[in-house]
């Protein structure tokens, strides 16, 4: 594990050289606390892994060879594994602070009762974001089975001046977060619902915008698929354009053109 430290210093040394394309982010988002403050995590040895666990429940009936399943529902669930780590001296305090709320935000938000005990408002639920929503599309959901591993437990060193806190330079963060869709995931015709405004489901696949953009806004449940054959878009913009002139050009000329036949007559 001593090798992370040079890991670290490499990658912020590649960014200020522009070397690497992206800062390796995870913003975690806490949903059921006022405000919905959120952490972002600067990582190294990022690690997310999807599963999907489809449910079905069986029962086998005499002299039949397979059973009789039953289809109930599809879990998903992100694996996250990465390190967090403080660059400098200075930033010491604050990647200690920003882990100490990662682990107050796995408690529930309570309301005061009028003097009784207080009451359970919400579980805590999250909206986790990867990389600015740039590698996996935003999700929202519970954390489960979370692990904080300090960096002192694998032999690096910690930090502080002489006399003051002790804090570490590095934890290794791992959690299974148990996604919930805002959209029902399915498919309806051709069409598979539920899947992220930029086209992906698992990973974004690709950044959207104009009329596209607008209607996915407004019709959230669509998929870009969806969106393109509603509003008649097609992949190629400028083709779009071209088609478009096409039919001003053809319109025209109908107008203009005595002989030409109005659309939807047949000659007899």
């Amino acid at each position: 594990m001593a090798n992370i430290v040079t890991d670290f210093q490499s990658y912020y040394n590649k960014l200020e050289r522009r070397e690497r394309g992206v800062r390796t982010t995870v913003g975690i988002q806490a949903l059921h606390i006022p405000k919905q403050p959120t952490i972002v995590f600067d990582t190294i040895h990022l690690v997310a892994q999807h599963k999907l666990a489809p449910k079905w429940s069986e029962e086998q009936a005499y002299g039949k060879m397979d059973p009789m399943a039953t289809y109930s529902h599809t879990g998903r669930s992100i694996k996250f594994d990465f390190t967090v780590f403080a660059d400098n001296d200075g930033s010491l305090r604050k990647l200690t602070n920003d882990v100490n709320m990662l682990a107050e935000f796995n408690y529930p938000s309570y309301v005061a009762a009028g003097g009784r005990s207080p009451t359970l408002l919400a579980p805590p639920f999250f909206r986790i974001n990867l990389l600015d929503g740039k590698y996996i599309p935003p999700a929202e959901g519970y954390i489960t089975d979370i692990s904080i591993s300090p960096g002192s437990s694998k032999d690096i060193t910690t930090g502080g001046e002489p006399g003051d806190v002790v804090r570490e330079r590095i934890f290794q963060i791992e959690f299974n977060f148990i996604v919930m869709h805002v959209v029902n995931p399915g498919w309806h015709g051709e069409i598979f619902e539920g899947a992220d405004l930029n086209g992906g489901f698992l990973y974004v696949t690709e950044e959207i915008s104009g009329v596209e953009g607008v209607a996915a806004k407004l019709f959230g449940s669509k998929t870009v698929q969806g969106v393109k054959k509603l509003f008649n878009v097609g992949d190629d913009p400028n083709k779009n354009i071209q088609n478009a002139k096409k039919d001003k050009t053809r319109k025209k000329r109908s107008s203009t053109d005595p002989t030409s036949i109005p659309s939807g007559l047949e000659t007899r």
